[in-house]
């Protein structure tokens, strides 16, 4: 179970992470510091707490708030969910690409048309 919880506050981390790179500049700037403390230096709610002047409670609450607001943007603009749309893409021409580099006979043009289509169109 502890392996479980490991693993869900790495993609909590992870989801955190690339939610500020989007919308980061959108939080206030205190906000903004209580993220990088909080999951960039891996600094606990006491510590930034006492950084802050302020209690265990109100950091919790600060960074509460602040991730509402990030997956709320996110919700709204979809920015993110985009961006790993098209990094998915690339990746698969990416992987053809090597395939026309090697094999050029088994190429799918057809297939390679398509995700270019669609990094196109914004998918």
């Amino acid at each position: 179970m502890a392996e479980n919880n490991k693993n869900t506050r790495i993609t909590k981390v992870g989801d955190m992470a690339l939610l500020f790179d989007f919308y980061g500049e959108l939080l206030t700037k205190k906000q903004q510091e209580a993220f990088k403390l909080f999951y960039e230096d891996d600094l606990s709610l006491g510590e930034i707490a006492e950084s802050f002047a302020t209690t265990r409670q109100a950091v919790h609450d600060l960074l509460h708030r602040g991730e509402s607001l990030l997956r709320g943007y996110e919700e709204k603009l979809g920015l993110v969910g985009r961006f790993q749309r098209q990094q998915a893409i690339i990746s698969e021409l990416d992987q053809m690409a090597q395939t026309l580099h090697q094999a050029p006979k088994q190429m799918d043009w057809q297939q390679f048309e398509q995700l270019l289509q669609q990094l196109r169109e914004g998918e």
